[in-house]
């Protein structure tokens, strides 16, 4: 009896052990997924203006920020390659917020495998910076430190700025 008792422990100790190492860490990156694809959907405010949201102008497929209104133009649906790296698709039009180069304005387009709608994320002190991958030395940011609506969205030159960090509100 205890020659058995004893082998069930080890197995036990066994499945413990396998599972253990399966198991996702719970340190694991904030912007780590367990599985690519596309994860929840958030409204985006800059650090310098709280109560503007990443807004997608449809008529004229621009994006900037405008006053928070809760309309599917300013909710964007998180995609996560892992890693940090992340694409965002607008509610409204189901496109992809595209990198269009250096102070210009953002726009979307087709949400494909390309480098222009990909962007890592960085998340420090609860606010999140974006970098295309395209070219990680630019950061999506508010035109000016703008703060009315329709300023326009671009990337620029990362400074650590205020119009640079980003905050999710689901």
């Amino acid at each position: 009896m205890k020659d058995m008792i004893k082998r069930v422990g080890l197995v036990v100790a066994g499945i413990a052990a396998v599972a253990a190492m399966s198991a996702p860490s719970a340190v694991a990156d904030a912007g780590e997924a367990a599985a690519p694809g596309w994860k929840g959907t958030y409204e985006w405010s800059p650090g310098h203006a709280g109560g503007m949201r990443l807004d997608l102008a449809q008529s004229a497929n621009r994006v900037d920020i405008w006053r928070a209104n809760g309309h599917a133009n300013q909710r964007w649906q998180t995609y996560s390659y892992g890693g940090g790296l992340f694409a965002f698709r607008n509610r409204a039009t189901l496109k992809c917020l595209w990198y269009t180069g250096l102070d210009n304005q953002m726009t979307t387009g087709p949400c494909d495998d390309s480098r222009s709608h990909k962007f890592r994320g960085t998340r420090t002190n609860g606010y999140w910076t974006f970098k295309p991958l395209a070219d990680t030395r630019q950061c999506v940011d508010v035109r000016g430190r703008g703060t009315s609506n329709g300023t326009a969205v671009v990337t620029h030159w990362c400074n650590g700025d205020s119009n640079q960090r980003w905050y999710s509100h689901s």
